[in-house]
């Protein structure tokens, strides 16, 4: 993993729907980890987080289960 960076975000009640909250602003902070319960900054909350990863492998998992399953290696 090379960096993470936590996307903050205001809310506001639509003007449309006003139960509806809608983001009005926002922002990107970057972070040494992440522990999933990040506190407020400002009056903007941690809506996501946005993770660069650098390696990574992608498995065939499934078709490697229903191959084993079908007995077709």
């Amino acid at each position: 993993m090379q960096t993470i960076k936590i996307l903050y975000q205001k809310y506001m009640p639509s003007e449309e729907h006003p139960r509806l909250l809608v983001p009005v602003s926002g922002e990107t902070v970057e972070a040494e980890h992440a522990e999933g319960f990040e506190a407020k900054l400002d009056d903007m909350i941690p809506s996501a987080y946005i993770v660069d990863i650098t390696e990574y492998t992608v498995r065939p998992v499934i078709r490697q289960a229903e191959e084993e399953r079908l007995d077709l290696t």
